[in-house]
């Protein structure tokens, strides 16, 4: 598992990060219009570049462009 922005945590502290990131989005949006609820923190979960994963959990891929960050 690697964070783009947290690539050197501990498995724990992955685990910790990222149910704390779940948290916070559902707080989010039940606190707050989730019209007003941005994506750019969002951490983003990804596969070592040469990682495989079994096809029966795989669901879609997405290309992130510059366009999309900005």
């Amino acid at each position: 598992m690697l964070f783009d922005n947290n690539d050197k945590l501990s498995l724990d502290d992955k685990r910790k990060y990222f149910l704390n990131q779940i948290i916070w989005r559902l707080y989010d949006y039940t606190n707050f219009d989730s019209r007003n609820i941005s994506d750019e923190d969002n951490p983003i979960l990804r596969l070592k570049d040469d990682d495989k994963m079994k096809l029966e959990y795989f669901i879609t891929k997405e290309t992130i462009t510059l366009e999309m960050i900005k």
